[in-house]
């Protein structure tokens, strides 16, 4: 029996680290401060990033990341407590623990079929799911009385000699809310629904701006058929805009009525008529994902490029001039897309790339953008667009 808790007490603290993980995960793919996928952000099905960024990953506007830290830290110490003895009713506590564990074994299994539908899983929610069943089956096992019939028993001493268990169950609800204000005040969005009510107010009354010019990149389905259309504005060298894709790119991914388009708009006099600087080096890396994606790997070179970019922005270095280290780099990025660098050089050169380019920065500066990244959503700026409760504000409202 104490190999059990002990058992049981183990899988409790390992969810407990889990569950931090992924609320310290939830946050920047929320608002807009990711630096890049996640380390569970495998391929299209072990996607920690789409599950974070899912309606579903969140309860009473607290995440679920948050709720499952909490309840199984209340959980590790209730069975600690009836373990040591510390209880004048040890098999009365041990059925209350078993309630809750029972109750993370049922939201387990509700998140799973939810991941389901998704058609995305996490890898730590998964091994969060095993640990709670895990605790359900060996905490069961302890119980030394029925079940059922003295559990509806102790529920008027749950308002006297054992209300310590009822305010261990309080503590739940009171931890979640309170390590979710933490989590705001540390990332600085306390006042977000402040911020997304702004937003979706100036976003109304933004005029609409014709965007003709057809974009680099885009997926989901056409403007036409698709409920929302999100058009970003970037560069690929904007510390701002690397932070902003992996929020736009799950959001799109988790609604499959959305299309997201991106528009090169390289901060690069070399192909942009706003920007005075010229270096060049925008302006290639915007034709490179232009020409990645008559290879079918537009998208990911795109990814490639914004976690690269630390690389890029440091200088590149080796030496030669910045073309050829831009190429060097590019064939580097390249290899793991099976992208044939010689056509995709070629491609750079050619002039109609370079127009293409160019039209996208005149659309951006028509559209009287004044830095990176823009959002427009259905042809209208909407500020803060990379955050995904702004987003999903947007799309409730329509």
């Amino acid at each position: 029996m104490k190999t059990l808790t002990k058992i049981t007490l183990l899988s409790t603290l390992l969810a407990v680290i889990i569950h931090i993980y992924l609320a310290f995960h939830y946050y920047p793919i929320k608002f807009g401060f990711s630096s890049g996928p996640s380390v569970c952000s495998i391929n299209a099905t072990f996607d920690c990033d789409a599950v974070a960024a899912s309606q579903f990953s969140s309860f009473l506007d607290v995440p679920l990341a948050i709720w499952g830290a909490a309840t199984n830290a209340v959980i590790f110490v209730l069975v600690l407590l009836q373990w040591w003895g510390w209880t004048d009713h040890p098999e009365r506590l041990r059925r209350w623990n078993l309630v809750l564990i029972a109750g993370t074994f049922v939201a387990s299994v509700v998140m799973g079929a939810l991941s389901l539908k998704l058609h995305s899983y996490c890898l730590f929610c998964i091994s969060a799911y095993v640990l709670s069943i895990v605790a359900f089956i060996c905490y069961r096992a302890t119980l030394q009385e029925p079940f059922f019939g003295a559990l509806f028993d102790d529920v008027p001493a749950l308002f006297g000699e054992s209300r310590g268990i009822l305010f261990g169950i309080a503590a739940i609800p009171i931890l979640a809310f309170i390590g979710h204000r933490v989590m705001l005040k540390a990332y600085g969005v306390t006042e977000i629904d402040r911020v997304v009510q702004s937003s979706i107010l100036d976003w109304k009354g933004a005029p609409k701006v014709d965007l003709a010019v057809a974009p680099a990149l885009a997926e989901g389905p056409s403007r036409e058929q698709a409920k929302m259309v999100i058009s970003e504005f970037a560069d690929f060298r904007c510390h701002h805009c690397k932070n902003a894709y992996p929020s736009l790119d799950r959001f799109a991914k988790n609604h499959a009525d959305v299309r997201l388009e991106f528009y090169n708009f390289p901060l690069d006099g070399e192909c942009n008529e706003m920007v005075p600087d010229k270096t060049g080096i925008s302006c290639r890396l915007a034709y490179s994902v232009v020409c990645a994606e008559k290879q079918g790997q537009g998208w990911n070179l795109h990814h490639a490029l914004y976690d690269d970019q630390d690389t890029i922005n440091g200088g590149l270095g080796g030496g030669g001039s910045v073309t050829e280290q831009i190429n060097t780099e590019l064939k580097k990025l390249s290899e793991p897309l099976k992208i044939n660098t010689d056509e995709l050089f070629k491609c750079m050169a050619d002039p109609a790339t370079i127009d293409a380019v160019r039209l996208q920065a005149k659309q951006g500066v028509a559209g009287k953008i004044q830095g990176t990244p823009t959002i427009f959503v259905d042809g209208r700026v909407l500020n803060r667009g990379q955050l995904i409760p702004v987003l999903d504000a947007a799309m409730s409202s329509k």
